[in-house]
């Protein structure tokens, strides 16, 4: 389970607390319980290393509430962080791990920093958000430093291919896999596929798909070391794109459906 879903569970009785005992909740409350849940963790960790009298508990039973102490003060902090509209998991890859990729969701006010950090022609990121926005798709963007080195989509609706998608209904499909040319071979790409196979199955898919074309060895090597397995499906496809140049091609591929499974949650 990953954090923003503990935020939810954690925001959920919280919310039942607070309709119990009539408590207004506010940042400010919740930093006030946090501060208390601090002093009390502090405590535990006195009792438990012997700096203050053991009150009678044994060794397992003191260790034993410094462990439920510190639950109670990450889960004030996780409500304190959903009341203030902070992302915990983004707020904490920020502060401690500045240097390394992250992989979000697209959000509307990121467009023009998108777009100005990494210009693709023909609009496509215009494109990937106005189908997120439709609710067909989820455009997910690699960060490095604020600056987008790669991107993906993820088809919450299933194959876009008709024969994958009739042998198998349920499958989700990561799609428009692309990485900067100068982040290429850093982990880009995988970060991209291992988040969106998280968010995939956070939706409750049970598999996961990518179609590769015969020409692409490189992208196929990529899926097999992540545990994507040839189906012999194979769908055909015409589409357009854009060359640096602006130049507009057509395009006909043949792309063979590549699974993999997702453990369920």
């Amino acid at each position: 389970m990953h954090l923003n879903e503990f935020a939810d569970r954690v925001e959920k009785l919280s919310e039942r607390y607070a309709d119990v005992y009539g408590v207004d909740r506010s940042p400010e409350w919740a930093l006030l319980k946090l501060t208390e849940e601090i002093g009390e963790l502090a405590q535990a960790h006195l009792t438990a290393s012997g700096q203050s009298r053991d009150r009678g508990l044994d060794e397992q039973a003191r260790q034993r509430r410094v462990a439920a102490e510190l639950g109670d003060v990450l889960g004030m902090c996780l409500v304190y962080a959903r009341l203030a509209g902070i992302d915990p998991e983004a707020a904490i890859a920020r502060k401690w791990f500045p240097h390394e990729i992250e992989v979000r969701p697209f959000e509307d006010p990121e467009l023009q920093q998108l777009t100005d950090s990494w210009p693709v022609p023909g609009g496509v990121h215009e494109a990937h958000a106005g189908a997120q926005l439709e609710g067909r798709s989820e455009y997910l963007v690699a960060w490095h430093d604020d600056v987008a080195v790669g991107s993906a989509v993820l088809r919450t609706h299933g194959y876009e291919g008709a024969q994958g998608r009739a042998a198998h209904p349920g499958a989700m499909e990561i799609c428009h896999l692309q990485v900067r040319p100068e982040r290429r071979e850093q982990g880009v790409g995988t970060s991209l596929l291992q988040a969106a196979e998280r968010r995939a199955a956070a939706l409750g898919a049970r598999e996961i798909a990518v179609g590769v074309a015969d020409d692409n060895p490189g992208a196929r090597r990529l899926y097999e070391r992540l545990g994507y397995r040839a189906s012999g499906i194979v769908d055909v496809s015409e589409h357009d794109w854009t060359a640096d140049d602006g130049t507009v091609h057509h395009e006909r591929e043949s792309d063979e459906m590549m699974l993999k499974a997702l453990g369920t949650r």
